[in-house]
């Protein structure tokens, strides 16, 4: 039996055409692979940006909640603030010329059991308030300003005695010895109306009604460096009242009153660039205690001599 032989050149045409179908499947296998990865990436895309718009308005209203809450909580804060001056304002109305002192009072010790009810309660209001307080009525002070870690009191008798060394050298008396005890102890009578406290000075001087002023001029001439008294005035003060023989009341308002003016009328008036109120109107009118007027000193000393520093 003959076997046939074989058409090689049939053969390769077949595996020719063979390869070339299987080419072109797999052409258009990977051609519907691309199309269908490209239609899956552009799907993942879409989905993305759809999740990134969908987080950017759940942010938004997030945001929009988060701006409600805070405005309506500052009304609230805010007309919360309003109501506390209101009450504080119209309790105090007839004592609202005293503010400043406010500041000394909590600057200096605000756990102090002040005589003044107006004191007391400032003291216990919050800074916000505080400072609503005097933004309301004018007042150039700002609860907070001055650093407690330092105490008010022993910066402001240091700052007295430096002045006093400054101005009159010569002049080796002094009234603050022991840390300025006789104008601290002044909050110890501060119930005592200055009228009365004056009086009480006034009836074993000679100098009556011109007690106050006998301070005023000796001070000012020495400033001034006019009068034979101008190089040891606080000498010669010291003597003229006999200081040394009075009773504690007429030691503490003496002391009290010279260290006021020696702040007031040594220094320039930096302090008139401020608004503080009307508080010399107040203290005109007499109705002021030992304690208004240990604050008073205070506040002189302190925005004369220690706020711009």
């Amino acid at each position: 039996m003959r076997i046939p032989e074989w058409d090689w050149s049939l053969i390769c045409s077949v595996a020719s055409a063979v390869a070339a179908v299987v080419s072109a499947i797999v052409a258009i296998a990977a051609v519907i692979l691309s199309v269908r990865v490209a239609y899956k990436q552009r799907e993942a895309a879409k989905e993305q940006t759809r999740l990134a718009e969908e987080q950017k308005r759940i942010a938004e209203r997030q945001a929009a909640f988060e701006l409600e809450i805070n405005q309506r909580e500052e009304r609230r804060r805010t007309n919360w603030v309003d109501a506390e001056v209101c009450a504080f304002l119209q309790k105090h109305s007839t004592e609202r010329w005293l503010m400043p002192l406010c500041f000394v009072a909590a600057t200096f010790d605000k756990t102090q059991p002040y005589c003044r009810e107006l004191y007391r309660d400032f003291c216990c209001l919050t800074n916000e308030v505080q400072c609503a307080l005097f933004e309301h009525e004018g007042i150039s002070l700002r609860v907070g300003e001055w650093d407690c870690s330092k105490s008010l009191f022993s910066s402001c008798v240091g700052a007295l005695k430096e002045l006093s060394a400054r101005s009159f050298p010569d002049d080796h008396s002094s009234v603050l010895y022991d840390n300025g005890k006789y104008l601290r102890r002044c909050l110890v009578h501060g119930e005592m109306r200055v009228d009365v406290a004056a009086r009480d000075a006034c009836s074993s001087r000679p100098f009556g009604r011109l007690y106050e002023q006998r301070i005023v001029d000796v001070l000012s001439d020495a400033y001034d460096g006019t009068g034979d008294y101008c190089h040891e005035p606080i000498s010669l003060l010291k003597k003229e009242y006999s200081i040394a023989g009075s009773d504690e009341t007429q030691a503490c308002f003496f002391v009290a009153e010279l260290c006021m003016y020696l702040a007031i009328l040594g220094t320039s008036s930096k302090e008139s660039e401020h608004e503080y109120g009307s508080i010399y109107d107040y203290f005109a009118s007499g109705d002021c205690t030992m304690e208004d007027l240990f604050l008073r000193v205070l506040f002189e000393v302190y925005v004369r001599l220690l706020r711009n520093r």
